[in-house]
């Protein structure tokens, strides 16, 4: 046999081999109507791509759900750290009034000395 029938033999096997390793798959109703050809091969194509968008939209809408879920609990724990710190500083302010006032009790009754500069 001559290099050139080789040669073409040798193209025909490798394009034969790459046209079987990208044929649609056929356990879908998109990779059926792929395999067909023609008309019918591009509505199987529009299948296969609605099918994957469908795919990608719900790992999306699972990914936004934890998301929410997430969030919903750091808003949670946010407002618990908000109420703690609240009720902290109207303990602080309260503190702080009772001790000003035991003070000015305390300079009224003559038992410290003048007033304190802030």
């Amino acid at each position: 046999m001559n290099s050139s029938i080789k040669a073409t033999l040798l193209g025909c096997v490798v394009a034969v081999l790459a046209g079987c390793s990208s044929s649609p798959d056929e356990t879908t109703f998109g990779g059926r109507l792929e395999a067909q050809g023609g008309a019918v091969a591009e509505i199987g194509e529009k299948w296969s791509e609605g099918a994957e968008l469908i795919a990608d939209g719900a790992a999306l809408v699972e990914e936004g759900e934890d998301d929410l879920s997430r969030g919903r609990r750091l808003v949670r724990s946010g407002e618990g750290d908000i109420d703690k710190g609240r009720d902290m500083m109207r303990r602080g302010e309260r503190l702080q009034a009772e001790a000003e006032a035991a003070y000015r009790e305390a300079q009224a009754a003559g038992t410290v000395p003048g007033p304190v500069s802030n």
